[in-house]
């Protein structure tokens, strides 16, 4: 296949992707109907929650039935030793993050402790929107936009753009936020490809929303925490990226 024939598939291939962002949105939309029309406003972050997840199930019957894609062959039994190192790299790296980057934002803040709503939505944060926007984005838009390609600099172009995609379902007043988001797409994106396992996204997802949801004044009047968490945060993000990735077809071979 030439250069040409590359580039038709590839753009095909977007068109792909959009249509699956348009399924994947649209129980948000009825979401934010409802939440418009209801009085039980303060649900909100639950109802968007659930409308992601419902969103997400409908692009895995999309991709089965119109692709011919399956989530089985991309979300086989992690590794225990790599789920626990993700989790804890994601977990450190928003850490930094806000004691870093954010920390001038939050220094006026005070922590008032979570209401048991505040801790629900929270919950929802940390487990259903993680794993609903992972088998949207990364299972499947990204694997879409790729198709066959093996070509590394179509793959970098394509986790950035899925990250680009991503960032924007996010649109808030803080460009610092954009540019977090943003850069933890890429990190997603190179951990979906490197492991070929939905669930190493959902945990590195989930363990960052964990962090960012940690109080903030456990943030702000304890500084020390950075020193512990840049270079956890640094030596797990190197292993990830860097270590031989482990992919379901591997461990067929084993098994066989």
């Amino acid at each position: 296949m030439n250069s040409g024939e590359n580039m038709k598939e590839y753009i095909k291939n977007l068109g792909d992707v959009f249509i699956i962002l348009i399924l994947g949105m649209c129980p948000m939309g009825l979401g934010v109907v409802y939440s418009a029309l209801s009085s039980g406003r303060e649900y909100e972050g639950i109802i968007m929650s659930a409308a992601l997840l419902a969103g997400a199930f409908l692009c895995l019957f999309v991709m089965k039935r119109q692709y011919g894609i399956h989530i089985g062959e991309h979300a086989f039994k992690p590794d225990i030793k790599t789920s626990a190192l993700t989790a804890t790299a994601a977990m450190f790296y928003e850490l930094t993050a806000l004691l870093t980057i954010y920390r001038p934002l939050l220094s006026g803040s005070e922590g008032s402790g979570l209401s048991p709503l505040e801790i629900a939505e929270w919950a929802a944060a940390v487990i259903v929107a993680p794993a609903a926007e992972e088998l949207i984005f990364r299972f499947s838009m990204l694997s879409l936009l790729l198709g066959k390609s093996k070509g590394r600099f179509q793959k970098a172009v394509s986790i950035m753009m899925i990250s680009l995609l991503w960032t924007i379902i996010h649109l808030s007043g803080n460009l610092l936020r954009l540019a977090d988001i943003f850069l933890v797409g890429i990190l997603l994106g190179i951990i979906y490809l490197k492991y070929k396992n939905i669930f190493y996204c959902i945990f590195f997802h989930a363990s960052a929303n964990f962090a960012a949801g940690i109080p903030e004044a456990f943030l702000i009047n304890n500084g020390y925490i950075l020193y512990i968490s840049l270079p956890l945060c640094m030596a797990g993000i190197w292993f990830l990226i860097f270590s031989k990735g482990k992919t379901s077809s591997d461990d067929r071979g084993k098994s066989a």
